[in-house]
């Protein structure tokens, strides 16, 4: 599981403009899913997200942190990640 996400990071790492958060974090879940680890629900916009290529970049860095340390360390069967778009004010 582990060598899979190295291998979508260094996806992560090409400048691809068409970088979505959304289906980047989905591959993340699914890839979890299919070693039988830990099941990841995704809850997110089906629209793109306000945010640079960049910051999705740094976005799904910081997930997949996430559900890494989830996975090693809380003995937890099942994670949810939610992705919202909050207006500033």
């Amino acid at each position: 599981a582990m060598e899979e996400m190295r291998e979508i990071v260094a996806t992560l790492r090409t400048d691809t403009p068409s970088l979505s958060l959304q289906s980047v974090v989905r591959s993340l879940a699914a890839q979890m899913a299919d070693t039988g680890e830990l099941q990841v629900e995704v809850q997110a916009p089906e629209a793109p997200l306000p945010l640079s290529v960049h910051r999705q970049y740094h976005l799904a860095r910081v997930i997949q942190e996430a559900l890494t340390n989830c996975l090693r360390h809380s003995g937890a069967d099942r994670a949810l990640v939610r992705i919202e778009v909050q207006e500033s004010p």
